[in-house]
């Protein structure tokens, strides 16, 4: 099997070195260049399968800048065909997401490395996203979003992805998005599905016991403990998928004690020691968490700590997808209230696609149910559903239907919806081999590489 060929771009030896040791110990091909003349050189010989780029690296009249290395290597391939991962020892993180977005990065980490288990991770990662993109395999039996429109499509793909790739995931998205059924369909996608699935709804956590709720407490650890202690919420979800629901309602010091945790994945129950755990943790919002992040009600660092996000789309946005979600609902509330509904009349598709849908798919389930708790007859009439349809603030309105809301408009740019679907996994922080980064004598690697077999495999 042809090795995997890794192009390394950065003018400083220690970091190069460091690089070379990793990945050339893990099997991997690895090119070196320090300028974008030697990057052409090397990327005409070989296409290179990810690249590590020091985005600052500055350039002069000879060179150009990490950036615009960046630039023609994006000019040359799309963020599917060749992964970029961007590196600095200097740039705000904020910065650096920037640069996803604008420049078509895939993702980004610090220098100096300090987590080459993550690193390593990283490259596995990305070369096994190739590997998804092309086979598509999504097992329909595990799917439970309803809808065939492309918006609908990506969605289903961008979950199944990350699922793969157990991913820590930001889901964004209106109330009544389905930003839940976005978090069940991630677990049961993934390779969890028969482990647990906890879902911690956050605006009900009680503050004075955050603690002992989402971590445990061991016996008789305070007043009025119980003598046998208690498992956390988090622990009960030990090997599975941990769902916190409404992330944005978090109060700042819980954000900094869960933010720890995603980091380290280590829990400390009052009274007793610490545990690792081996957890997935999805969080969801509606709220804005830019907005939230600059009036300081929301941690900065906590916000870059999800790099990846799934935004689940408001309906204005897929309106194509109502005739199979009007039929899904019926099908469900005939289960539920034992009726025989076959369908909707074509006149109430008609208008249900012609509406902005404010409170969105579960705006148009409530409409559904009550109207077939309405209905006479075997099809579901205009009658049946326009009060509802009219209280909860649907409108019949031609001209609602061309309006065309920011998610829409942005998901028509491939850098856009990329950007949704890139994905950098939790590293673990673990600090070790310093020395690798600062030692440049040939005579010391051989040494090097031992060490680095020894702690990397420990930490396994």
């Amino acid at each position: 099997m042809m090795k995997k060929n890794i192009l390394v771009v950065d003018d400083q030896r220690t970091v190069v070195d460091s690089y070379r040791a990793v990945f050339e110990y893990e099997g991997y091909q690895v090119q070196i260049a320090d300028s974008e003349e030697q990057v052409r050189e090397k990327v005409k010989k070989q296409k290179p399968d990810i690249v590590f780029l020091d985005i600052d690296l500055k350039g002069d009249q000879k060179d150009k800048s990490g950036i615009d290395i960046l630039s023609y290597l994006r000019q040359q391939w799309s963020k599917e065909e060749l992964p970029i991962i961007i590196a600095s020892g200097t740039g705000d993180p904020s910065m650096l997401v920037d640069l996803m977005a604008t420049k078509g990065a895939n993702d980004y980490i610090m220098q100096p490395i300090d987590d080459y288990k993550g690193l390593l991770n990283m490259v596995k990662r990305y070369i096994e996203r190739r590997k998804i993109s092309r086979e598509e395999l999504i097992p329909e039996k595990h799917i439970n979003i309803i809808g065939k429109s492309p918006l609908t499509m990506y969605l289903t793909k961008s979950i199944f992805q990350a699922a793969q790739w157990e991913c820590d995931t930001l889901i964004l998205g209106e109330t009544g998005t389905g930003k839940n059924l976005v978090a069940e369909t991630f677990h049961k996608l993934s390779k969890r599905r028969d482990k647990p699935f906890y879902v911690i709804h956050c605006p009900s956590i009680p503050k004075e016991l955050a603690s002992t709720e989402l971590f445990g407490y061991e016996g008789k650890s305070f007043t009025n403990a119980s003598p046998h202690g208690k498992k956390g919420k988090i622990e009960a979800a030990n090997g599975g998928v941990v769902f916190f629901n409404e992330i944005g309602d978090l109060s700042l010091e819980h954000q900094a004690v869960l933010l720890d945790f995603i980091e380290t994945k280590n829990i400390d129950p009052v009274g007793g020691t610490k545990k690792k755990l081996d957890v997935i943790v999805l969080a969801a919002t509606n709220k804005d968490l830019k907005a939230m992040v600059s009036r300081g009600t929301f941690r900065k660092d906590f916000y870059y700590r999800y790099s990846n996000i799934i935004t689940s789309p408001p309906l204005r946005d897929h309106l194509e997808d109502i005739p199979e979600l009007v039929n899904h609902f019926i099908k469900i509330t005939n289960k539920k209230l034992g009726k025989n509904i076959a369908g909707a009349a074509p006149d109430v598709i008609e208008r249900f696609q012609h509406d902005y849908w404010d409170g969105n798919v579960r705006h148009l389930s409530n409409v559904i149910e009550n109207g077939i708790k309405k209905c006479q007859g075997d099809t579901i009439e205009w009658n049946d559903v326009k009060k509802d349809f009219e209280e909860k603030g649907g409108r019949y309105d031609n001209a609602s239907a061309s309006k065309v809301s920011k998610y829409e408009q942005d998901i028509k740019y491939p850098e856009f919806k990329q950007l949704l679907d890139r994905t950098k996994e939790d590293m673990e922080r673990e600090y070790y081999l310093y020395h690798l980064k600062k030692i440049n004598s040939i005579y010391f690697k051989p040494l090097l590489q031992l060490e680095l077999r020894i702690l990397f495999y420990m930490k396994k």
